[in-house]
């Protein structure tokens, strides 16, 4: 390829892969799904007012921790408000 000359990706996705070529997604190699390395972790996303985030990120750094261990803190209290073992205990058990 000449120094004037760049590879189109347009090209490459256009055409049809060839049976040799390894599947790839714009240059990265395509990995095959592997069964996760901690089955009794769930991952779980939340919606936060943005304010109410940069506040949890203040008080993350005041504490030298993540916005993470606060969010665990908070369902640990409410966990033990209600009677049940906390993030904690539970791992403990299934140890």
């Amino acid at each position: 390829m000449s120094k004037h000359q760049r590879p189109s990706i347009i090209s490459d996705l256009l055409s049809p892969p060839s049976e040799s070529a390894p599947a790839t997604d714009l240059g990265r190699n395509v990995t095959e799904f592997k069964p996760r390395a901690r089955p009794d972790i769930v991952h779980s996303s939340i919606y936060v007012p943005k304010a109410a985030y940069r506040k949890l990120r203040e008080i993350a750094l005041a504490r030298e921790c993540k916005v993470h261990d606060l969010i665990l803190d908070g369902i640990d209290t409410v966990l033990r408000e209600h009677g049940h073992p906390t993030t904690a205990e539970f791992r403990a058990k299934v140890s």
